[in-house]
Parts: structure tokens; C-alpha cells; sequence
């Protein structure tokens, strides 16, 4: 079972924080972009990777004065510039696996190891390296696919890879794992909650004697879905030290912000983001302002096409009369009032994940609706058996009506000719008392809502008129 696998796990990261092979510093760099889809920028989402998926994703962010001393907040680090590469997979259904490096650009600071007493006399010197490598795992207890809410235990692992001496590493092991809480509301929105705990070898900056060590970081995420490939973000992190919480503000970052995801259509899997977060207080690791930026792939995920469109039906001269001939492809045939086809669209058992088994169907479809620019609108209406509940049946067929009209989209298939609508086991075509009766239940239709006749009609086409008597 999964859940004796997280718990065996955490009790070993908590314990191997205790060690280090490095000197102790601690790292102003508390942005840590997430790992993996559905995520926001640093809040994590349960949502994760099928099986064998595979997520890779490159993020910048620049950090203005993230560390400031003393009543005078003379700069401690002035400028940090980091970008992180993080790569992950699905290992199953419910695990997802992941690394993060990052990557110190540049890191305009004063060595930890040359501090004075005196806090206006700072030396800051400029630094490239390697941040703190980050290792994760994703356990999905409570899939946000099949239900309004999802939940997921995440273990973390930080290795001291860095250069903990001008505040861009920890320079020790950090081990812990976080809850993520999550649902979906509004139809268009979503909100995800982290809280955790992360154990790590304790440092006290020079000049004080609060020590950072075990600390409990908190992240809330809302993301709103304004059109199919946009989504606006906007997250508020912090944390508070598991020894003395909110004993000083400056021990106790908080920051917040948002901005902006896109996917490109004609590039399935390909996001692009871009946000801004600020330092709500003035604390370690908060900074003035923070600009961020990242570019991410999930393969998979809307599945591009194998082969471009190289082979362009022939537009005759004299087009046939309506109605239009089938399309070219033998799985699909345009009737009167519906696009039928010969063969199933498969999703995986519960979910409105679209099984590989079903591109070329999918493709058929797509190539039918391009070729006939007639067909002006079509609803795409999922549908089920009668097992299970009734309003899960109705919203899972939503759900997987509206993956169908997002694979089309994002395949080139204009947004505006397709609506998706689930009617759930509302409408049998056979019976529901046998397991093929219901196999022929659980379907997805394309019925023809509005279509435009072809010009250029032969008489014999054309509607006949009334016999004069």
C-alpha cells in the first residue's frame, strides 16, 4: 500500500537532516519552483503524472535584496539571479518522482565567513554555482480527477550541493515532506493548500542568537482557468520555526504574489509562465521584489499528432451536392444530425484521462472536422453506465466530454465549433443489465447543433418545390 510506503519514508529524510558533510549556512533562496504539472509556482498541487509520463521544466527568478541586517537593512545579498531545472516521472498512477538542480546565475553577496560585527561594513562579492539539489516524491492518496478534492503526501529531500557561504545553500541535508490539500470550485478554479515540515542542522547568523534549524512551511495557491490554455496564478508563502514560532519577524518569511501560465495550442504539452511576488515583511529569505519566469513539457499530457497534415484532400472544381460525402477516414461518417463513429474513445477506468488506444479515432475526427467547415457546431456529450453514483456518472462524463474537446483544440479544431456536455447514464442505448449493454453505454457522441449548406448546389440538390395543381 502506498500509505506504509510514505510512512516508512518520512522518519528516514527527517533523519538524514541531521547530517552534513559541509559547513552550515542557510540559504535565502525559500522560492522553490515546483516540480511537475498542475502545480503553481512554488505551491504544489496533488495533481500529478500517469504512469511513464514524463515532465521537464526550466524556471528563472531574480531576487532584489532577499536579505537585508540590521536597523539600517544594509544588503546582505543585493541581487540573486537563480534558474532551476527540474525534470519528473510518472512511476505509477498514484507516484510521481522528481529532482530539481539549482543553478546560482549570479549572486551579488557578503561571504558568511567574513562577517563583522559591525553591520555597515559589508563586502559584498559576486558568486556562480550550484544551489542545494532537491529530490521528491509524490504519493496521490485522493485523485482531484475523480473527486472535488485531492490529497497527496509529498517527501522532500534537499542534498548540500551548494556554496552555503554567501547564502545561496544550507550546506547541510534538509529532509521532510509536506500535505497537499486541494479542490476545484467554480468549475474554472482551483485551490491547494501545503503545510509541512522540513528537519535540517541548525545555524545562527552571525550578530543573533535565534537558531534556524527545524522550520514548518505553509503555501495557499489559487489558480483560474480564464480560457482553455490561460491560467492566472496566485500563491502566499511562509514559514515559522518549529522551536520558537513567531518568535522574531525576521525568522519568519512571507511572501506573496502572481502572474500568468500559458499553454500553446499548436504545441501540445508546452507551458510558459511568467509572475511577480514581493516580501510582505521584511525577513530572511523575503525579498524586496521577485521577478519569475519558466518555461515546462509534459509529455503526454495532450498527445501531438504523429503525422502533420501532408496529405490535404483535393478541393474540386464543381463540389458534390449535398449532403457531403463521408469523411476520407473509414472510423468516421457525417450523417444528418450526428458525426458517427466506428470506433470507441477509451479513457482510463474512472478517470477523464484519454487512453493512448484512442488517437486513431481521434485523428479521424480531427480530419474530418477540418475538411468540412460546414459543420459549424458540434456538442460532444459524454455519457455512462448506471454502476456508481448517479452525480459522480454525470460529472465524470462531463469531465471526459470536455478532455475530448481539449485534445480537439489543441489539435486545431476551432474552440467556437465545440460545446462538451455530460449527461452521465441519463441516456442508455442498450441495456444497462449486461456487461455489454453497458460497454455500449459508456460512449462519447458528436451531435451536428448547426451547419451551413454548401453554394454551389446542383438543381437536383436543391429543395423541390410544391407541384402546381
Amino acid at each position: 500500500m502506498p500509505h506504509r510506503r510514505v510512512i516508512r519514508t518520512l522518519p528516514l529524510l527527517l533523519l538524514l537532516a541531521r547530517f552534513s558533510w559541509a559547513d552550515i549556512g542557510a540559504s535565502v533562496e525559500n522560492f522553490k519552483p515546483s516540480i511537475g504539472p498542475g502545480s503553481y509556482f512554488s505551491v504544489l498541487s496533488s495533481r500529478g503524472l500517469g504512469q511513464w509520463q514524463f515532465h521537464g521544466g526550466v524556471g528563472i527568478n531574480y531576487a532584489h535584496q532577499p536579505l537585508l541586517r540590521g536597523v539600517t537593512n544594509v544588503p546582505m545579498v543585493d541581487n540573486l539571479w537563480m534558474t532551476d531545472i527540474g525534470v519528473a516521472a510518472g512511476l505509477t498512477d498514484w507516484l510521481e518522482f522528481g529532482v530539481a538542480l539549482p543553478v546560482v546565475l549570479f549572486n551579488d553577496a557578503t561571504s558568511l565567513t567574513r562577517l563583522t560585527a559591525d553591520s555597515n561594513n559589508v563586502t559584498r562579492t559576486t558568486s556562480r554555482g550550484l544551489g542545494d539539489l532537491r529530490i521528491q516524491m509524490k504519493f496521490r492518496l485522493v485523485d482531484l480527477k475523480d473527486y472535488d478534492v485531492g490529497f497527496a503526501i509529498v517527501p522532500i529531500l534537499s542534498i548540500p550541493t551548494g556554496n552555503e557561504d554567501q547564502f545561496a545553500a544550507d550546506g547541510t541535508f534538509s529532509g521532510g515532506g509536506l500535505l497537499v490539500l486541494d479542490g476545484e470550485f467554480l468549475d474554472r478554479a482551483e485551490m491547494s493548500f501545503n503545510l509541512g515540515l522540513m528537519a535540517r542542522s541548525g545555524f545562527i547568523f552571525p550578530g543573533t542568537v535565534t537558531e534556524r534549524d527545524d522550520y514548518i512551511p505553509i503555501g495557499v495557491g489559487l489558480k483560474i482557468k480564464t480560457v482553455d490554455w490561460i491560467d492566472l496564478i496566485g500563491e502566499l508563502n511562509s514559514s515559522f520555526l518549529l522551536k520558537r514560532p513567531y518568535d522574531r519577524e525576521s525568522e519568519s518569511p512571507l511572501e506573496g504574489g502572481g502572474g500568468i501560465r500559458f499553454r500553446i495550442p499548436p504545441l501540445p504539452g508546452l507551458a510558459l509562465s511568467a509572475g511577480v511576488t514581493a516580501g510582505v515583511i521584511n525577513s530572511y529569505g523575503s525579498p524586496f521584489y521577485r521577478i519569475i519566469g519558466g518555461v515546462a513539457y509534459t509529455q503526454g499530457q495532450t498527445r501531438k499528432k504523429k503525422v502533420a497534415q501532408k496529405k490535404e484532400p483535393k478541393v474540386e472544381a464543381t463540389p458534390p451536392p449535398p449532403p457531403p460525402p463521408p469523411a476520407e477516414s473509414s472510423l468516421v461518417e457525417i450523417g444528418e444530425k450526428e458525426i458517427e463513429i466506428k470506433k470507441k474513445i477509451h479513457f482510463e477506468h474512472g478517470k477523464e484521462s484519454i487512453r493512448e488506444v484512442s488517437q486513431d479515432i481521434l485523428d479521424a475526427i480531427i480530419e474530418t472536422l477540418k475538411n468540412h467547415p460546414e459543420i459549424l457546431k458540434v456538442e460532444i456529450g459524454g455519457h455512462t453506465d448506471n454502476k456508481g453514483d448517479e452525480t459522480y456518472n454525470l460529472k465524470l462524463s462531463g469531465k471526459r466530454a470536455e478532455a475530448v474537446k481539449r485534445f480537439l483544440v489543441d489539435h486545431g479544431v476551432q474552440a467556437g465549433r465545440l460545446t462538451a456536455k455530460g449527461y452521465g447514464e441519463s441516456e442508455p442505448r442498450d441495456t444497462n443489465d449486461t456487461e455489454e449493454g453497458r460497454a455500449r453505454n459508456r460512449r462519447v457522441e458528436f451531435k451536428i447543433l448547426e451547419r451551413q449548406p454548401l453554394t454551389g448546389t446542383s438543381p437536383s440538390s436543391a429543395p423541390s418545390k410544391p407541384a402546381v395543381p
